[in-house]
């Protein structure tokens, strides 16, 4: 049984881990009667499983308690597919399977640990180089003993900060939405009588 106080109890998974936290979720049992059929989740990366077995609590729900054990054994700053599934023993049956990442857990973090995200690294990657391109003149293509290197063109690097401003944003917007804050992108319309 989990340690989480009931008003941590979530009733779906969490859309991210870090790593040593604990969480813990209810699911609606449905059609699957816990007299013959348990509820699992594996966490699954290429070179890593973590089993989770739901405890059947009885008034038609499962309790999946992932313990910060369990958490803190998953490789931190990679993705995890996740994959739901009902079995009973011998017939099992998938019903999600989605990708989670988990992040380092700062209780442990070296000082200048990045938690920054792929997209948001690259965001500041590509600005740094067009600063960098924007005071030097660089050349976009060398050779050195047969061996060539070839660099992105300033139109190239515009055209990838457009990308990742984007991906850097949609992270904002769902960020501020887990705050519980408004996204930044609804517009609000009154409507009345005209003046």
């Amino acid at each position: 049984m989990t340690s989480l106080p009931t008003s941590l109890i979530g009733s779906r998974p969490p859309k991210k881990i870090i790593a040593a936290d604990a969480y813990a979720w209810r699911v609606a049992q449905g059609v699957w009667p816990p007299a013959t059929w348990g509820l699992e989740y594996d966490f699954v990366s290429a070179g890593d499983r973590v089993n989770v077995v739901a405890v059947d609590e009885g008034a038609g729900t499962w309790l999946v308690d992932l313990d910060a054990a369990a958490t803190a054994s998953l490789t931190p700053s990679i993705d995890y597919e996740v994959f739901e599934y009902v079995t009973d023993g011998t017939d099992s049956r998938t019903l999600r399977r989605w990708r989670i990442p988990v992040l380092p857990d700062p209780r442990s973090a070296s000082s200048g640990a990045d938690y920054r995200s792929q997209a948001r690294s690259m965001l500041e990657a590509i600005q740094a180089l067009l600063a960098g391109k924007a005071l030097k003149g660089d050349q976009l293509a060398y050779s050195i003993a047969g061996r060539q290197l070839t660099r992105y063109t300033p139109e190239e690097l515009v055209k990838w900060e457009k990308v990742y401003i984007h991906r850097v944003r949609v992270e904002d917007r769902q960020a501020a939405i887990e705050r519980g804050e408004s996204p930044g992108n609804i517009i609000q319309i009154r409507f009345g009588a005209a003046a």
